[in-house]
This record gives C-alpha cells, sequence and structure tokens, in this order.
C-alpha cells in the first residue's frame, strides 16, 4: 500500500473552520476585503455551500453555511454575535467554530490526549 500523507500538500496542520449564515456572502467579503481567494466550493442543499476554502496568503479558512437540521448552527444562531460564540452556555462540541488540525496518527493523538 502506498504512503499516504495525513497532512496533505498545501494544508497547514491548523485549519479554522466557520460556520456562516451566508456562507456566499462572506466568501464575496473576504475575496474582496482581504484578498482571499477561493481555493474549492462544493454545494450544500438549495443554495447553501456544504465546504468551502479560502486562503489568505499562506493561511486557509474552511467555511460552511449553518445547517440546524445537523446541529450545525452560527453564531447569531445560537446567541452570540457574528463575531463571537454565546460562551459557556454553548458545549464545545456545539460552538458554530471549530479548528481542524492535521496529525500523523488520529489514534495515537486521541488516546495521548488529556482525560483519556
Amino acid at each position: 500500500m502506498a504512503d499516504v500523507n495525513p497532512i496533505p500538500e498545501g494544508y497547514p496542520q491548523v485549519i479554522p473552520y466557520l460556520c456562516i449564515d451566508g456562507a456566499a456572502a462572506a466568501i464575496e467579503f473576504y475575496g474582496s476585503v482581504f484578498g482571499a481567494t477561493e481555493r474549492m466550493r462544493m454545494p450544500g442543499p438549495g443554495d447553501t455551500i456544504g465546504h468551502a476554502e479560502l486562503q489568505f496568503g499562506d493561511a486557509v479558512v474552511m467555511l460552511s453555511d449553518e445547517f440546524p437540521g445537523m446541529n450545525v448552527r452560527s453564531p447569531t444562531s445560537v446567541g452570540g454575535t457574528p463575531a463571537s460564540s454565546a460562551g459557556a452556555s454553548v458545549a464545545p462540541w456545539r460552538s458554530p467554530r471549530s479548528t481542524a488540525r492535521r496529525v500523523q496518527s488520529v489514534t495515537a493523538t486521541w488516546s495521548a490526549s488529556p482525560g483519556r
């Protein structure tokens, strides 16, 4: 079996992931104001964005529209503002923001996690 690189070429180890009510408008805004370029876009149901990737210099940001039926909500849907979350009232795994980190071995990293 060929070796698989767990950190694909062109991706950093840590990637912010934003859930935005109006992801298409956000992509347009980030492009026109910050010079972000769209790396890829996967459509969701209706006119939503299921997943998109933006390049900001050498940084990558991933984002999608909110999908309440899957409990994927934007900050405004959980009582926060577009620039914050609702704080302690939101369980960490339900936060409208998350971070993806690429690692060599998910199993080894998970096993070494505090509280495991």
